[in-house]
């Protein structure tokens, strides 16, 4: 066995001392190691004092112990340990004894709640209620903490400067032979993740050039609202209704390639500002895509939806200033209702889009209702335009031709070209 290096030199100094006569008795800590192991040592005690000495000091005779205090130092070592952490970790910690008397906080604590140790030592932990929180979720809380031990949940609680902050908190009962002794609360301001959570939240379901609300979020209120209607239809209860808007500006790709996409992208805010100064409170109003927004106005008809969608029709199509330039916008509504265009949310949208499509063929710059021959209208107009495109490539468009005739003379003078076009199934099909 050897004395730690670490050791030797206060070692050395005191027996030193002892010898030279500067003092009669020494007190020295040391580690004494195996060998060359460091690692491998156990701390020892000495305690010393001179029993006998000649006149001139050369020759001393002392008596002492030796203990070995290895468990003493390192418990010591430990509860250092331990404080450095209380003191200096990130998360906040307050200890109460077994009647909720605050005992202990540590800095950490201080800094987020803005109460010095001075000042919240013996105080209840409900001088930091936020007032959020209800006779219940406390109660649950402390039936968790005396059943299991433990409770671990988010809350909010209130600074000493009286603002409000989220937390995320674990709460651990100490208990000595199944007598409660202490509760340790430790926990960690969320402020800034409930900030960042809002912002995804905001960012998935919400439009981030106009605010509106994104496509599939509003598909989701969509099918949300109708299953609640048809719940309620189940249930007997007296039936109810809405109305689904599909808008879609006209010719919109002309701004954007005259003024430019920045351009555009104004247009499309102060359109959606339109909508939600025009449509009522309680509507959900959607930036569909593109050019393209839809509008679910609940507990309303198709006739007040008509009147929404003529009044959005006039307004939007009263000269519009942008960046000092004004320019004229129309827009193709199409509108669907519930029960009559569809009980299913799949059903509504499809039809509110047939309905504004149908609105195009018609003009655009206007409202058009869903109604089922409307829809047979349009798919037979999409069927006929793939059979055109067909027949077009397989030259099956044909050439007629007219005589035009002189009716001074009565003799043809001319012939005017006619392109006809014979279906295998339809017949000769009219151009119109």
């Amino acid at each position: 066995m050897m004395i730690h290096k670490d050791d030797r030199l206060a070692v050395v100094k005191c027996f030193s001392s002892l010898r030279n006569g500067d003092t009669t008795s020494i007190d020295v800590d040391f580690r004494l190691q195996s060998g060359n192991n460091e690692k491998n040592c156990r701390w020892f005690n000495c305690k010393g004092n001179i029993i006998e000495s000649n006149s001139i000091n050369y020759f001393n005779r002392i008596v002492g112990i030796l203990i070995d205090i290895t468990d003493a130092v390192v418990a010591e070592q430990q509860v250092t340990l331990a404080k450095t952490v209380f003191d200096n970790t990130s998360e906040c910690i307050v200890i109460t004894d077994k009647d909720n008397n605050i005992i202990s906080v540590n800095k950490a604590f201080e800094k987020v709640t803005g109460y010095s140790h001075a000042e919240i030592i013996g105080e209840n932990p409900r001088v930091l209620a936020s007032g959020y929180h209800n006779a219940a979720f406390y109660k649950q809380m402390w039936h968790s903490l005396e059943t299991t031990g433990t409770w671990q949940g988010q809350l909010n609680n209130r600074r000493s400067d009286g603002v409000v902050y989220p937390e995320e908190m674990t709460i651990n009962k100490i208990e000595d032979d199944h007598n409660v002794i202490n509760y340790v609360g430790v926990f960690h301001d969320i402020s800034s993740r409930k900030q960042t959570e809002k912002k995804l939240k905001l960012l998935a379901n919400n439009d981030t050039l106009t605010g509106l609300m994104n496509r599939r979020r509003f598909i989701e209120k969509v099918e949300k609202y109708i299953g609640q209607i048809n719940d309620v239809a189940m249930d007997n209860s007296p039936p109810s209704v809405c109305s689904l808007l599909f808008i879609d500006l006209d010719d919109f790709k002309i701004f954007n390639d005259l003024y430019g996409h920045d351009f555009g992208d104004k247009v499309l805010q102060k359109v959606a500002n339109i909508l939600r100064t025009t449509v009522c409170e309680h509507s959900v109003i959607c930036r569909y895509g593109g050019d393209e927004y839809a509008v679910l106005i609940k507990e309303q008809d198709v006739n007040y939806a008509q009147r929404i969608a003529n009044q959005l029709v006039n307004i939007i199509s009263q000269p519009l200033k942008c960046d000092d330039i004004d320019i004229n916008l129309t827009v193709s509504i199409g509108i669907s209702s519930y029960p009559e265009s569809g009980t299913t949310h799949q059903a509504l949208l499809k039809n509110a889009d047939y309905a504004m499509y149908e609105q195009k063929w018609l003009g655009r710059n206007g409202v058009c209702v869903y109604d089922q021959q409307l829809q047979h209208e349009y798919i037979r107009k999409l069927k006929l335009r793939d059979k055109l495109k067909y027949a077009i490539s397989a030259q099956k468009i044909i050439v007629h031709y007219q005589p035009i005739v002189d009716n001074k003379t009565g003799h043809v003078c001319k012939f005017e070209a006619l392109a006809r076009w014979y279906d295998d199934k339809e017949g000769f099909i009219s151009p119109r």
